[in-house]
């Protein structure tokens, strides 16, 4: 290291190489946190439902466009920072729930493993729609599957899971992995068409 007009200047690529470093870096981390706080608002747009320990969010909604909007290191970076940040702020869970130890704890596990499938399986910025639907259709059975499972093991019984984890909340995931498709498909197409005019 040395100092040259009252600046340093480093040994391995100097000052701008440090800032571009620090730019990519900030650049990579900022979609992460993004989505992050979208899940943790969207868990309080909640409504409780009768007979289910399980809560109708909109964080599926989250999960699913961060599957399909970020890589999959990303998308599955985004819902772990969501539950290690709830787990030690559980009010920021749905419903303040009980984390990973409560009946929803499947579903949060999930929404990391569903997030990562997404973002793996929807392609490159030409993905079809049907493609982008089969992804996220993916990404939604697993934290269903895995949310289902983590309710059995609360109830001890896979016909109530079913009932309260799966059945209720069907029609919501199939609208929400509509708009999340339209809404992802839109935002690639914008991506797109300005990375093919050279813009940034």
């Amino acid at each position: 290291m040395n100092r040259r007009h009252g600046t340093i200047r480093w040994a391995d690529g100097g000052t701008g190489a440090r800032l571009q470093l620090l730019v990519q870096w900030a650049w990579y981390v900022f979609p992460v946190i993004v989505f992050c706080l979208l899940t943790a608002l969207a868990a309080h747009v909640r409504i409780p439902l009768p007979g289910t320990p399980v809560p109708m969010t909109l964080q599926l909604l989250m999960v699913v466009l961060a599957g399909l909007l970020l890589s999959p290191t990303r998308a599955a970076a985004a819902m772990a920072l969501y539950l290690l940040w709830g787990s030690c702020c559980p009010a920021l869970l749905a419903g303040g729930s009980a984390g990973l130890l409560g009946p929803t704890g499947g579903y949060l596990v999930g929404f990391v493993v569903g997030a990562w499938l997404i973002g793996a399986l929807r392609g490159d910025q030409s993905a079809s729609l049907f493609r982008l639907f089969f992804a996220g259709a993916a990404g939604t059975a697993v934290v269903f599957g895995l949310g289902v499972f983590g309710v059995a093991w609360w109830s001890g019984s896979i016909a109530r899971a079913l009932s309260m984890g799966l059945l209720p909340f069907a029609p919501k995931a199939v609208v929400e992995l509509a708009l999340a498709v339209a809404v992802a498909r839109g935002v690639r197409s914008v991506r797109g068409s300005r990375l093919n005019r050279g813009s940034l």
